[in-house]
């Protein structure tokens, strides 16, 4: 008997192994050592001294909470997914018969229906061809495919026709899959001819490139006729026209040219080394100067700044800014501007074939402040409509709101008592502030409160 367990957080399905004799040990060490995409990984486990074999669940959703309206497009994928691992089997030394055929230890991906099945490796739990057979007309039948209804009838009528096997319907597959590529067994295949490939023209040799001229040599420049010499300073400009330096000569009676290079008419030391000095003194009172502009500015910003650091008080660097607080952690029980108060008493009049659900907060959301979910078919999916504004569950929030699943949540009766099952949404679901793990079932009470998506903190209670 398959059992759910949890174990640190994590989802298992386990079974007792009666008899050890009846393992099928091959099939252990293949499952254990090299385990096909298409199953569940397992390994067996000593409790107490008996064997267990448990299963390890892997994320999706298990087919029995799946929608069982789809398109025609949808469930030819997730039918065609379901038949391959029959066929592939043996390649793994595995015997299909041995594939547990309940929806509820079926897990499939939601994005591209990727299949993994248990396989039980007990010699009394195999399966007849005839039983693999029903469960597959009973999928068919039971699933919802508003655009291909006569699809619906053309494989009732493969899979019940004589001599029917699951070789056959999934051949109806790969059909529908890619109609433009089969091949009629009796029709000749004929080659594709091909064009005969012309040689490519031999390359044209280029031209030899032309040397270019070498340049005419330059004519050395005409010695300057000799001039008497002069006598002259250290910095004289008659000592730079003598070099033959247009600059220095086009300066040399400017009185710009007389500062900076000096005259060269000769001097009385004494009142030259005066004369020198007056100079320096008028230079450093000039502002306009070469030198002295930037030299006066600079002092005075530094006066300036002395000055200010004496006779005013220290400059106080500005504070630094307060901490933004995180944002608190998820709390089903916190107050906000939409929250409703709801009375002690959560007894419900209403019949037990309906749940309602009171909206505590909203996070500012335009959330429906009541859900009511029908039970009368003993189970009820919460989620939203899609891009299109398709509905996708049993009660829909906008499509706007991202946030939640298509299919978020779902809630079953048994009997009097209510269960809540996170369907693998991205966002999860909590049940008074703890996180479901997915696909498992959690009790649901009267006052319980559910919330949706861990960021939006969407609250709902239990009436």
């Amino acid at each position: 008997m398959l059992t759910d367990v949890v174990i640190a957080n994590k989802s298992y399905i386990k079974t007792e192994v009666e008899d050890e004799a009846m393992l099928d040990r091959i099939a252990v060490n293949v499952i254990r050592n090299d385990c096909p995409d298409f199953l569940l990984p397992m390994r067996i486990v000593d409790i107490n001294g008996e064997p267990e074999i448990r299963y390890e669940m892997l994320p999706g959703i298990r087919m029995e909470y799946m929608n069982s309206e789809m398109s025609k497009s949808e469930f030819v994928s997730l039918l065609r997914k379901l038949l391959e691992p029959f066929a592939t089997c043996g390649d793994w030394f595995l015997d299909y018969h041995y594939i547990v055929l309940d929806k509820k230890y079926i897990i499939v991906d939601q994005q591209n229906h990727k299949v993994r099945y248990l396989y039980l490796p007990i010699a009394d739990k195999a399966n007849t061809d005839e039983k693999i057979l029903k469960f597959f007309e009973t999928l068919i039948i039971t699933t919802s495919i508003p655009d291909g209804k006569d699809y619906t009838i053309e494989l009732m009528r493969a899979i019940n026709s004589p001599g029917a096997t699951l070789t056959s319907l999934l051949n109806i597959m790969g059909a529908d899959k890619e109609p433009s590529r089969s091949v009629s067994a009796s029709a000749p295949v004929y080659p594709v001819q091909q064009p005969p490939v012309q040689p490519a023209p031999a390359p044209t040799p280029a031209p030899a490139p032309t040397p270019a001229p070498a340049p005419a040599p330059t004519p050395a420049p005409a010695p300057a006729p000799a001039k008497k010499e002069e006598k002259k300073s250290f910095s004289g400009s008659a000592s730079l026209a003598g070099k033959d330096n247009g600059f220095a000569a086009g300066l040399a009676g400017s009185s710009f040219a007389s500062n900076l290079f000096g005259d060269s008419s000769e001097e009385d030391p004494k009142s030259s080394a005066k004369d020198k000095n007056k100079d320096k003194e008028k230079n450093k009172e000039k502002k306009g100067s070469l030198f002295g502009g930037l030299l006066g500015k600079k002092n005075a910003e530094d006066n300036q700044k002395g000055s200010a650091t004496m006779g005013s008080a220290p400059v106080r660097p500005a504070p630094a800014p307060a901490p933004v607080p995180p944002k608190p952690a998820f709390n089903p029980y916190m107050d906000s501007g939409d929250t409703v108060t709801l009375d002690d008493d959560y007894s419900s009049n209403a019949s037990p074939d309906s749940l309602e659900l009171r909206l505590v907060n909203g996070a500012g959301f335009a959330c429906p402040q009541t859900i009511t979910l029908d039970l009368s078919k003993g189970v009820a999916t919460v989620g939203r409509c899609d891009k299109t504004g398709a509905p996708q569950a049993d009660f829909n929030f906008d499509m706007s709101m991202t946030f939640v699943g298509r299919r978020h949540f779902r809630v079953e009766r048994h009997g009097d008592k209510y269960v809540i099952i996170d369907l693998q949404s991205k966002n999860k679901t909590f049940l008074n502030g703890e996180e479901l793990i997915p696909n498992v079932e959690y009790p649901l009470n009267h006052g319980d409160k559910i919330g949706i998506c861990l960021k939006n903190q969407i609250t709902y209670q239990v009436r």
